[in-house]
């Protein structure tokens, strides 16, 4: 029997993992990174109980160096390779989906933001904006929507954090 597989692996920095950990953690809910070293990162989860226990489950990510002259920046694959001290009866690999699923972030001068993709459009009889918090994919899918569906009349734009993302003609 043949395998079909298709799948698209994201790759942040060692920065971006630590303010993607920083944007999901809560009050009770925290995520932080325990360890790095030449080939794995690990990043630990913890939701203290009633009683201030915190028992916390150890996710491991594969890594590797990213530039040749600063052999301690990493790029982290957001793949998990094991959870150690799992206490959701071998389900702990859930408690990191928020943190896998935490949407791009660019470093500004005001410190760390989402990725804003806005799609702007002159729709037959209306003006359409629509923004997309979370990734590339989305902007594409509203834009390729908006065209199959035959209602784009001119120019549509998309900025990524108001820079020019892509243009096109309805």
């Amino acid at each position: 029997m043949k395998t079909q597989f298709d799948n698209s692996v994201r790759i942040v920095s060692l920065e971006n993992l630590r303010a993607m950990c920083e944007k999901v953690s809560g009050i009770c809910h925290r995520y932080e990174i325990e360890s790095v070293s030449a080939n794995r990162v690990k990043v630990s989860y913890s939701n203290p109980d009633e009683y201030g226990h915190s028992s916390p489950m150890v996710a491991s990510f594969p890594c590797y160096p990213c530039d040749d002259t600063d052999k301690e920046q990493r790029a982290v694959i957001l793949e998990i390779l094991r959870v150690t001290g799992d206490n959701w009866g071998g389900e702990g690999w859930q408690a990191f989906h928020p943190l896998l699923d935490c949407p791009e972030l660019s470093r500004g001068p005001d410190g760390w933001t989402e990725y804003e993709y806005v799609v702007t459009a002159g729709i037959i009889g209306e003006v359409y904006r629509g923004t997309c918090r979370s990734d590339a994919r989305q902007a594409f899918d509203m834009f390729n929507i908006l065209s199959i569906q035959g209602r784009i009349a001119g120019v549509v734009e998309c900025t990524a954090n108001g820079k020019p993302y892509l243009k096109g003609n309805g």
